[in-house]
C-alpha cells in the first residue's frame, strides 16, 4: 500500500513511514490505509477538507460505478465529520469530465442533483483529474484554510483526451496533481483478486495510496474516505 503525499501550507510539505493499519469494521484485514498520515501535532487542529471524487462512469460496468459513486457522495454529505466539510463530485465519460456536483455538505440536494447520472461512453480520464486539481484550487481561492482530498474512483482506463496522444496526457495530468501534493486515493472498484495493474500504475504516478475493492461498494468506500479525512486531523 502507498503512502499520501501531503502538503501543509502552513508547515511544509511531510511524508509518512508507509506503514499500515488495518480500517475499523474490517475483520478480514483486506482494505487498509497507510498509518502515521500526519504527525501527531497536526490533530490539534480540526481543518476544514473538501472531498473531491472522480469517479469513472463510463464503458462496460458504469452503471454500478456510477450508483456507487452517487451513494458514497450522499453518505459523506450525511456524515462530514467537520462543520466546514464539503464533498463534490466530477465524473469521467463521454468526450470530457464534468463537474456532477459542486462542493456542498446538503445530502438531499445531492441525492435529487444525482438522481440520473449519465454513463456510457470513452474515458476522458486526464481531464478529470485536471479538472479536480483546478476545482482544488478554486476552493483553495475562496477559503485558504481548505484542504482537498482527492479520490479516483476507477480502473485506471483512459482512451481519449484534448491532446494528440492519450498517454502523454495521462502521464501530465498524474504528473500536476502529484505536483500540488494534495492527499490522494485511488479506489480501484474491481481490483482484488485476478485484476490488478492500471489503476494500480496511475497510484504510483499520483504518488497516491491504492486501495482495490471486490465490487463497486459505496459503503465501503464511504469508511475508506472516513478514515482519510480522520487521519488528515
Amino acid at each position: 500500500v502507498l503512502v499520501y503525499q501531503y502538503t501543509r501550507r502552513t508547515a511544509g510539505s511531510r511524508r509518512t513511514d508507509g506503514s499500515t493499519r488495518t480500517m475499523s469494521g474490517r475483520p478480514d484485514g483486506a482494505t487498509a490505509l497507510p498509518s502515521g498520515l500526519l504527525p501527531s501535532d497536526a490533530r490539534r487542529e480540526r481543518t476544514p477538507k473538501l472531498v473531491i471524487l472522480v469517479a469513472d462512469t463510463s464503458g462496460i460496468g458504469a452503471g454500478r460505478r456510477a450508483d456507487a459513486a452517487r451513494e458514497t457522495v450522499v453518505r459523506l454529505a450525511e456524515s462530514l465529520p467537520g462543520p466546514r466539510d464539503m464533498v463534490s463530485l466530477i465524473t469521467v465519460r463521454g468526450n470530457a469530465a464534468s463537474l456532477a456536483l459542486g462542493p456542498t455538505r446538503d445530502a438531499a440536494a445531492a441525492r435529487k442533483k444525482l438522481h440520473n447520472l449519465p454513463t456510457g461512453g470513452k474515458t476522458p480520464l486526464p481531464d478529470g483529474l485536471i479538472r479536480a486539481l483546478a476545482l482544488a484550487r478554486a476552493e483553495i481561492r475562496k477559503d485558504s484554510e481548505i484542504h482537498p482530498l482527492i479520490v479516483l474512483f476507477a480502473e485506471g482506463c483512459a482512451n481519449i483526451s484534448k491532446g494528440d496522444n492519450i498517454m502523454v496526457d495521462l502521464e501530465e495530468a498524474t504528473a500536476a496533481v502529484a505536483k500540488n501534493g494534495f492527499p490522494t486515493i485511488v479506489i480501484d472498484p474491481e481490483g482484488k483478486g485476478t485484476r490488478e495493474g492500471m489503476a494500480k500504475s496511475i497510484a504510483l504516478r499520483l504518488r497516491a495510496a491504492y486501495l482495490p475493492l471486490r465490487e463497486p461498494d459505496a459503503r465501503e468506500m464511504t469508511t475508506i474516505i472516513k478514515d482519510a479525512l480522520d487521519r488528515l486531523g
